[in-house]
């Protein structure tokens, strides 16, 4: 599953001061300085991220989960679901929003801030850090600062971005484009001409226009 590191690490506190967020934990006192460095996907939580759950499908989804995650230590939701959610998960921290899905949209936006094309491929050149028995393709471009793991294949004319970390035992098929920031487990595959990082379809409506639904996986 792709995940994405945020630019920069803020707080639970922060994060519900800049978006009108209410913070429900177990201690109440302390859960204000919870460094938050990111959001990630339900199904694939990551330490220290936020996930979101913002219908009961998401929530029904949670509850068939063989065994939920120990990385789940935060959850941006609704007042309708915490409840529920705290039944689950009694011992997390909470986000509680009226619209936690929107709200996560912006959060996710504020985390990761877009990086113009230019900027991204300003550093020519092979990997920094590149393990060993890697072989990428001579038409392909991979940024400094990208990570590629053990046994990877980086197929013709793909991009890899800054900051990007490939694990061990991929393959990427020609014309893929891993954007700025973006994470891949071991083992995946990603399809001839897949974009992973980028904005999606998904939208969400409001007053003043559409917000784009963030595009995080899972």
């Amino acid at each position: 599953m792709p995940a994405r590191f945020s630019a920069f690490h803020t707080t639970l506190g922060e994060l519900a001061e800049r978006f009108s967020l209410r913070i429900v934990a177990p201690n109440q006192d302390t859960a204000s300085e919870q460094a938050v460095l990111g959001v990630s996907a339900l199904t694939t939580p990551m330490a220290q991220h936020i996930v979101c759950v913002h219908d009961a499908k998401i929530l029904t989804k949670l509850e068939a989960l063989e065994g939920v995650s120990p990385n789940i230590s935060m959850v941006l939701t609704t007042d309708k679901l915490l409840p529920q959610l705290q039944n689950i998960l009694p011992s997390i921290c909470y986000l509680v929003s009226t619209q936690a899905q929107l709200d996560f949209a912006h959060i996710t936006e504020w985390l990761y801030p877009d990086v113009s094309a230019d900027d991204d491929l300003a550093n020519d050149g092979d990997a920094e850090n590149t393990h060993h028995n890697v072989r990428i393709h001579p038409k392909a471009f991979v940024a400094q600062g990208a990570v590629i793991g053990t046994n990877s294949v980086i197929g013709a004319h793909c991009v890899i971005e800054r900051d990007v970390i490939v694990g061990q035992n991929c393959h990427i098929a020609p014309n893929v484009t891993i954007m700025r920031g973006s994470q891949l487990g071991n083992n995946v595959v990603v399809q001839a001409g897949a974009v992973i990082g980028s904005r999606g379809f998904g939208n969400i409506p409001t007053d003043k226009g559409w917000v784009p639904v963030p595009q995080i996986g899972g």
